[in-house]
């Protein structure tokens, strides 16, 4: 299973598990990763588990402001890679293969990650 950590934006530090063949991310209610951004659709995109060839995929839902998967606008769908950081209004997003046990350890990661970034 892998994990979504808000890295940066309004709800930053939340953690959302893809444990579901499909996770929506956005502003309503029914998404199971919601964020509080004005910038963002509500129903902005959607990565999805595809058991076939074990890979999660990523897709913009047409949202008004668009998504940036590292750094390049989403247009069709592609497949996601370990730390691949997506953009949607000014919310960032991190995609990890690994299955945190809870928002602490997933910041712990990002923390992780930065430090080792910066050397």
């Amino acid at each position: 299973m892998a994990t979504v950590i808000v890295i940066a934006g309004p709800d930053q530090g939340g953690v959302c598990h893809v444990e579901h063949p499909k996770v929506l991310i956005g502003r309503h209610e029914t998404c199971q990763l919601q964020l509080h951004d004005d910038r963002v659709s509500n129903k902005h995109l959607e990565i999805r588990y595809e058991p076939a060839d074990k890979t999660y995929r990523i897709r913009d839902l047409q949202s008004t402001n668009g998504s940036l998967l590292k750094s390049d606008r989403l247009t069709f769908e592609r497949t996601l890679s370990e730390h691949d950081e997506i953009t949607l209004g000014s919310t960032r997003l991190l995609f990890c293969l690994a299955d945190y046990a809870d928002a602490a350890a997933a910041q712990a990661a990002v923390n992780t990650l930065g430090a080792r970034d910066k050397s």
